[in-house]
């Protein structure tokens, strides 16, 4: 099965926008603005995009009412800029403007006109020839619903980045922010979903001691909107039939090897955790098949870090490791380092037989107050 990227589904709405009807262009601008919301992708790489695939030209030919507001026939910096900022522009009309404005700033602030543009970047191409259908899980659409809820529940401790035990909605911004990469569509627009509705989440259970509900959500908060779902559905359940649910079967919809992996993943970079419990976190992950991850240090730095755990002889039942991750000059350098035998953890030895410790000694040269260290 192909899998499509982000951008190559951002170019394609753009395809469709651009060669759609006169009376389908409505529905395919609304279709565009939802799959470029939930693909996560900055303005600049949805124009990168455009330019590949020949269709910011005709993109913003189509929207020139919202970007050349003075109907002079060129796009103009301070239009742009004032495009991209309006609260009355759609996502189209935002991501557009902010590519086009980084393009006129890079030319001494000289107008562009869409006739530079298709010069520039030729005829449309279609980047996924053949009809790609729309599925709306990728889209968000401001409700929490039980995937919401059992996604928040199951990245609860990776969400949280300050460790307080309460979620806000700039700490999913921010995780959907660093794992933008990696997200699939459908989990982007859960936490897009989670962001825009942390307030209501928050009035869910009495967990601020009756201070105004206003910290960000908690683990409590989710079992009582999740109480509260159960309640419903089970309502329609019974008329229908079926058997009842529960708040706990709607927050454990993952399986257990997921859930130790975002335990894992959490616990990797959390400053409160001992050296042996990264280690531990680490051997999860790999075990779980995930060998890369890209983390925060202490001092907000995104890692991204490459994770290994290697027999230290064929048939041995002790084995290497490690974690990497590419430090100032560009090389590959070891973070973490250790011995293990499937239980504990042991320091590994130089070559002259003394022992070394868990942290590199590159690394923590490098990092004296990170968070990978002893």
């Amino acid at each position: 099965m192909v899998e499509f990227t982000a951008k190559d589904r951002a170019a394609d709405a753009a395809y469709e926008l651009a060669t759609s009807p006169r009376d389908e262009i409505a529905g395919a601008r609304e279709e565009l603005n939802q799959i470029w919301q939930s693909g996560n992708l900055p303005a600049h790489e949805i124009g990168q995009a455009l330019e590949e695939n020949g269709l910011l030209a005709p993109l913003a030919l189509y929207d020139s009412e919202n970007l050349d507001t003075d109907h002079n026939g060129s796009f103009s910096y301070p239009e742009l800029l004032s495009a991209s900022l309006s609260e009355e522009s759609d996502t189209l009309t935002k991501t557009l403007a902010e590519h086009l404005a980084s393009d006129v700033a890079a030319r001494n602030y000289e107008e562009v006109t869409p006739a530079e543009l298709r010069t520039r970047s030729g005829a449309p191409v279609d980047p996924i020839p053949g009809e790609l259908d729309f599925d709306p899980s990728t889209a968000p659409d401001g409700q929490i619903g039980v995937d919401e809820l059992a996604y928040a529940n199951e990245h609860f401790d990776a969400l949280d980045g300050d460790n307080n035990s309460f979620v806000t909605a700039e700490e999913v911004d921010e995780y959907r922010s660093n794992h933008a990469d990696s997200l699939s569509a459908e989990d982007a627009a859960k936490l897009q979903d989670l962001s825009s509705q942390t307030d209501k989440l928050d009035d869910g259970a009495d967990d601020e001691y009756g201070w105004w509900e206003n910290n960000g959500f908690t683990r409590d908060d989710l079992h009582a909107a999740a109480t509260e779902m159960a309640d419903d559905l089970n309502e329609e359940r019974a008329i229908a039939g079926e058997d009842s649910t529960s708040a706990e079967s709607i927050l454990s919809t993952a399986d257990d090897d997921t859930v130790a992996s975002n335990d894992a993943l959490a616990k990797l970079s959390n400053p409160d955790s001992s050296t042996e419990e990264q280690l531990a976190a680490i051997k999860t992950l790999v075990e779980a098949g995930q060998t890369t991850a890209t983390i925060r240090d202490s001092d907000g730095t995104s890692l991204t870090v490459r994770l290994e755990v290697q027999p230290i002889a064929p048939g041995s039942d002790r084995s290497f490791v490690h974690m990497f991750a590419v430090d100032e000059n560009g090389r590959e350098t070891v973070v973490l380092r250790a011995l293990t035998d499937g239980d504990g953890f042991a320091q590994q030895r130089d070559a002259n037989g003394n022992f070394i410790s868990y942290a590199g000694s590159r690394w923590l040269e490098g990092h004296p107050n990170s968070v990978f260290g002893e």
